[in-house]
């Protein structure tokens, strides 16, 4: 996704900028286009750089999935900030995103929540981050305003009600239909060898598991 993005963005620049040599032809429509681009190939490298940071400072190591998951965070966070952000207010924000993830994955863990690719870290913590950031960052007329920051954090109590409620509804249909958990061995092996027949995550694999090596392959 990081990658893909950043490919997006280095292929639409040249023609953003071409079309803008012209401060004439510049159309209103594209205006805000060079800073999303500038603030988004920023974020990505920010968010990894603030995920290794705290890797190191956890582990004494770099962690690869770590890292990479910053890109994501980073990402993530700067969804509500990259139309109005300054380069170095994206830069922070990006930074924190990805300082937090292994932090959270790592209290997640302790309580005994499954997380196994950091989803909450990347696409929760790190989209609060960035949407409470904004009146922090922003370069309109919302800098600093107690106005902005309320109804950053009003959308994001909205948001996080209507999400926790549509998740206890589908849940408990899901309990009522009896489909809730899967066959033990299944569990055990893993729905990614089970269902299709790989092992989508070999670092966090046993192995000896019902049906292959922890490579996915059945040599033996």
């Amino acid at each position: 996704l990081a990658c893909g993005w950043s490919a997006f963005d280095n292929g639409m620049a040249p023609w953003v900028f071409e079309f803008g040599t012209d401060g004439a032809a510049f159309h209103p429509l594209w205006q805000d286009i060079p800073r999303v681009m500038t603030n988004t190939i920023l974020v990505m490298g920010a968010g990894a750089l603030g995920a290794t940071l705290a890797s190191i400072y956890r582990n004494g190591e770099i962690k690869l999935l770590t890292s990479t998951n910053g890109w994501l965070a980073g990402l993530v966070a700067v969804c509500p900030i990259a139309v109005s952000a300054t380069w170095f207010g994206t830069m922070a924000v990006g930074l924190i995103a990805g300082f937090q993830l292994p932090f959270v994955a790592s209290y997640l863990e302790s309580k005994r929540i499954d997380d196994v690719v950091d989803a909450i870290p990347v696409h929760g913590t790190a989209a609060v981050i960035g949407a409470a950031a904004f009146p922090f960052v922003t370069t309109g007329s919302e800098f600093l305003s107690a106005v902005s920051l309320f109804t950053q954090l009003a959308g994001l109590t909205i948001i996080g009600l209507v999400t926790a409620a549509i998740t206890a509804v589908t849940v408990l249909l899901i309990r009522a239909l009896n489909i809730e958990r899967v066959p033990r061995e299944d569990e055990i092996g893993g729905l990614d060898e089970s269902e299709h027949s790989i092992i989508a995550y070999p670092e966090f694999a046993e192995t000896d598991l019902p049906g292959g090596s922890a490579t996915g392959t059945d040599d033996d």
